[in-house]
């Protein structure tokens, strides 16, 4: 019974502790969906939802990745804060040492098991 109770207090912490990072990012990853989908309008591509794209923030919240598929593809975007705003990283090496060197994510939102 205290076993169960222990586990349950878990849950409910980590539960609140994602909701915080979710509240700080908020505003970051809305700006950074909003660039990608301009992108995606300009090349008559479909644009992406929040609920439907995997989401990590790293480096507290300086580099932010977006995964989704299109048409079979796996598509990886990277932004990186830049003063008060988000620019698109290319697709390259040096983008993803960037990546490697930030570590452990800040946030994540619709990637692994719920």
């Amino acid at each position: 019974m205290i076993t169960t109770f222990f586990l349950l207090s878990a849950c409910n912490n980590a539960d609140k502790d994602n909701q915080k990072s979710k509240d700080k990012y908020d505003t970051s990853i809305n700006q950074v969906i909003t660039l990608e989908n301009e992108k995606l309008k300009k090349e008559n591509k479909m644009e992406i939802n929040r609920e439907e794209i995997g989401i990590v923030v790293y480096s507290d919240g300086e580099l932010i990745n977006l995964m989704y598929d299109y048409n079979k593809i796996k598509i990886n975007s990277i932004y990186q804060k830049k003063k008060d705003e988000y620019v698109l990283l290319p697709n390259n090496q040096t983008t993803y040492t960037k990546i490697d060197e930030a570590g452990d994510s800040n946030y994540i939102e619709n990637l692994g098991t719920k």
